[in-house]
């Protein structure tokens, strides 16, 4: 039986690892006019808009700071918006997705639906009040639907060796309007005890705002870091 990773605790290092890919100075294939999903898209959406459409559906918005607060809520058992706030105090503690740049706010949605297609664990990340990224659980209905409405993605499919007797194998497929790409990644390895693994994970961003926040992530949460030993 395949085990699937938890996206909230590893979705970070992943967005990460492949926000870095795009910022290469490569030529991309076919543009699309892909910018997001449903209401929230791209470098369009306003802050203001996850409060009319907490309103809208009746959704305490809950604020979180905690990785092991968050924890409670992983299920998605219910429907729930939750911001994350980065953890100042404990900062190496700190939820996965929480940023510390100024100006920066991240929100969670347990659920979503966009075409009829359920959606778990949508995180958005504005800045200046304005949507820079969006990434969320990856599921095929979503794939066939993009590439239904935007065509054929570039794909890429990596393989490593493993000490499991099998390859572990990585399958990227990416769209792109400008600035903005969408990335649906998924990959199968296995974890100590060769038990398999998989875990998938879409995501829509703007390579070069994205990037830009990111290094102000870094540079902040140092200072919290610092500050924190500090008074050890």
């Amino acid at each position: 039986m395949i085990q699937t990773i938890p996206i909230l605790y590893i979705m970070k290092r992943i967005y990460l690892s492949i926000l870095m890919c795009f910022l290469c100075p490569i030529i991309f294939g076919q543009q699309t006019n892909i910018e997001g999903l449903g209401a929230f898209k791209i470098n369009t959406t306003q802050l203001w808009f996850i409060e009319y459409y907490a309103k809208e559906k009746s959704i305490q918005i809950k604020k979180l700071s905690k990785a092991e607060e968050l924890d409670n809520y992983t299920e998605y058992n219910e429907i729930y918006i939750i911001e994350i706030i980065p953890d100042t105090i404990k900062p190496k503690s700190a939820i996965a997705s929480a940023n510390f740049c100024p100006k920066t706010r991240v929100f969670m949605l347990s659920k979503y639906e966009v075409a009829g297609i359920k959606i778990k664990g949508l995180t958005l990340t504005f800045y200046n009040d304005l949507l820079i990224d969006l990434y969320c659980d990856n599921n095929p209905e979503l794939k066939d639907a993009l590439q239904m409405k935007y065509g054929e993605p570039i794909t890429e499919v990596t393989t490593s060796k493993s000490n499991c007797y099998t390859e572990d194998i990585s399958t990227h497929q990416s769209w792109h309007n400008g600035n903005i790409t969408a990335v649906s990644y998924t990959t199968k390895t296995h974890d100590p005890d060769c038990k398999p693994l998989a875990f998938s994970i879409f995501m829509i961003f703007d390579a070069s705002k994205s990037s830009r926040l990111e290094n102000c992530n870094k540079k902040y949460k140092n200072v919290f870091v610092q500050r924190s030993l500090q008074d050890l």
